[in-house]
């Protein structure tokens, strides 16, 4: 993948070896979403024969940027070998140094999805049926599946790192992005590497995992759990500690806790199948394979069963 610098500062544009890129830094609705890795804007890939639409990550930290490419080249091989198919995430198009805002940053531009779950999700009535909960969990919970089977952890599961696609083909399909801080959780000889301790949470405080609030090394077992806390959300429209700052980090822990606690003794209103799903992402071990393919199975047929 080529790596070029801005030419125009002007009209913020990068000239590559097939096109140009143009970027929408200037108006509110240039601006796709931001967060503490950076901001992501709208964009044009202006081609000889057609324009696509695209987003363009400027990221704050170069580390995570090179990583992130990294992983998006490691996955898009496994794709590309139709090992993984059902794994989706947006094309990597290009990265390098962009002029924006009369300052040069590091970019990566991907091609552009349709709506993020968060935005979806803040556009209907902040609560869904369970039938449409299950579907979302069962399309979410296939990719983690493909993901977790080339090696990698995502470790920051939440609504805004899925989205629908932007085609008339894809707008019934999941994607999942954003992998700045994923990371290996297997050796070079396939060894599941040990369990740290001591470590600071990684991810979003709002759904991470408690083992990831107690310092753990994360592995396939949080990303689940996180995306429980995720479904949670969009089930209730709410969680209990969604406002709570990292200042009172305790307080989440505790929360969390007492939500555990009342699904035993069956007290919250959780669906009983997103109850099961708890009991048994919470019931394994560090090191140990959840049962992917018999939970994918189920909230599909919950799903179906439900609407009909």
């Amino acid at each position: 993948m080529s790596t070029t610098t801005a030419s125009d500062t002007t009209t913020n544009s990068v000239s590559v070896h097939n096109g140009v890129f143009t970027i929408d830094d200037t108006s509110n609705q240039g601006l796709l979403g931001s967060g503490s890795y950076g901001k992501v804007y709208k964009g044009v890939y202006h081609q000889p024969k057609t324009n696509e639409s695209v987003a363009i990550k400027v990221h704050y930290d170069k580390f995570l940027l090179e990583r992130e490419v990294k992983i998006y080249n490691y996955l898009w091989q496994y794709i590309k070998q139709n090992i993984t198919p059902s794994l989706r995430i947006p094309r990597l198009l290009w990265n390098g140094e962009i002029s924006i805002q009369n300052k040069t940053k590091e970019a990566l531009v991907m091609e552009q999805l349709g709506k993020s779950f968060d935005m979806i999700f803040d556009a209907s009535d902040k609560k869904w049926s369970e039938s449409t909960v299950c579907w979302f969990a069962y399309k979410s919970l296939t990719l983690l599946r493909d993901l977790h089977t080339l090696g990698l952890v995502h470790r920051d599961i939440k609504p805004d790192n899925f989205a629908i696609g932007c085609t008339p083909e894809t707008q019934s399909e999941v994607y999942i992005f954003d992998f700045g801080l994923s990371s290996q959780f297997i050796d070079k000889e396939g060894e599941h590497y040990p369990i740290k301790t001591g470590l600071s949470l990684i991810g979003t405080m709002r759904y991470a995992s408690i083992n990831n609030h107690q310092g753990n090394l994360q592995s396939r077992r949080d990303d689940l759990e996180a995306l429980f806390y995720v479904l949670l959300y969009f089930h209730q429209g709410t969680l209990s500690w969604k406002h709570v700052t990292k200042e009172i980090e305790d307080r989440v822990i505790k929360n969390k806790l007492i939500l555990e606690h009342k699904i035993q003794l069956v007290a919250e209103d959780v669906p009983e199948v997103l109850r099961g799903f708890y009991e048994h992402v919470r019931g394994l071990a560090y090191e140990e394979k959840p049962e992917y393919d018999v939970w994918i199975d189920f909230l599909k047929q919950r799903s179906i069963l439900l609407i009909t």
